[in-house]
């Protein structure tokens, strides 16, 4: 993306809504519902999760959070690279760097940095969540 459309894009947020899903509706687990969150997930990928009850000061402390990692330096960060984890499969837990991960069609990698974080426990078959 180049300097002019980056700053566009930033100045101009009115374009930035996400499709939302409630907690409530989603504690159901109806086919709906079930059907609802599948269609954002494959057409939109983001989606806000309303009416839950994580208290709004752990929200602002995650986020803290993630900028202080992101705002280490390189060196610092792969100390929690994907490949020092341990646990199966090493691509869902830890750092992954800008380039690492291949997701478009044309095979350039993406420009992102992540952190992926997840509860170890056996999913029951047939669910997602």
């Amino acid at each position: 993306m180049n300097d002019k459309i980056a700053s566009n894009a930033a100045a101009d947020t009115s374009a930035l809504s996400l499709a939302k899903i409630s907690h409530a509706e989603l504690k159901q687990r109806s086919p709906e519902t079930i059907a609802k969150l599948t269609h954002i997930c494959e057409t939109l990928g983001f989606f806000i999760i309303t009416d839950h009850d994580i208290p709004h000061s752990v929200i602002r402390r995650s986020i803290d959070a993630s900028r202080d990692f992101f705002g280490l330096s390189e060196e610092v960060k792969v100390k929690y690279h994907q490949n020092e984890q341990v646990v199966t499969p090493k691509t869902s837990r830890g750092y992954s760097a800008k380039g690492e991960e291949v997701l478009s069609s044309n095979g350039e990698p993406d420009n992102k940095q992540f952190f992926e974080l997840g509860i170890d426990r056996p999913l029951k078959p047939g669910t997602y969540f």
